[in-house]
């Protein structure tokens, strides 16, 4: 039975380790396809060549967005005041750097240790004569975070029942084989004790 519960909790960290990356996996295919139709999380009839702030303040509340000028600081987002959410740390992103990673998710970092997947769009001026500035849409993997936790516990409990499951029916079996012998034992003491020169 240790055996068998040792195997399981070899088991759940194997399963782990699979399942985190194909978890972070979906959310970064969800920021890629994000990345080819940003309007479908910006406000309500929000034009991607022409954002204002209201396109930004108003996006899907379960995302992170930011517009990051010419030199990579932000100029707008859609953080709410009051709300309990921890936003990342954005770095200065420029739309150069931008262009080169456009389409390619990466983890940014919260201040409470909390990773966001992150996609990062450039964007063209207004005039349309160059680049402009970089639209940065992010999503919090604290759900993947709480799932593995609650996996985590699940996969320890059931472990551990397995544990004391096996101990106590290793103990029943233990005491169920060697009765006989005990009796035995008791017996032979008290044929001693009754053929003993000191019994006569």
């Amino acid at each position: 039975m240790f055996i068998l519960s040792l195997g399981l909790i070899v088991a759940g960290i194997g399963t782990q380790s699979f399942l985190r990356p194909q978890l972070i996996a979906v959310q970064d295919a969800e920021l890629r396809q994000v990345a080819n139709s940003p309007a479908d999380v910006l406000g309500p009839g929000a034009d991607t060549g022409a954002l204002t702030g209201a396109d930004v303040k108003n996006a899907v509340g379960r995302f992170y967005v930011a517009v990051l000028d010419l030199t990579g600081t932000i100029s707008t987002d859609n953080s709410r005041e009051g709300s309990s959410t921890v936003l990342p740390n954005v770095p200065e992103i420029t739309p150069d750097w931008a262009q080169s990673h456009s389409g390619k998710p990466f983890g940014i970092t919260a201040s409470d240790g909390i990773e966001w997947r992150t996609i990062v769009i450039p964007m063209m001026s207004s005039q349309g004569d160059g680049l402009g500035g970089t639209l940065l849409i992010a999503s919090s993997t604290a759900n993947t975070n709480q799932l593995m936790n609650k996996f985590t516990l699940v996969f320890t409990g059931f472990s551990l029942a397995v544990l004391l499951l096996g101990a106590a029916l290793t103990r029943i079996l233990v005491t169920n084989t060697f009765a006989p012998l005990f009796e035995v034992e008791r017996t032979a003491l008290e044929i001693s004790r009754e053929t003993s020169p000191s019994a006569s």
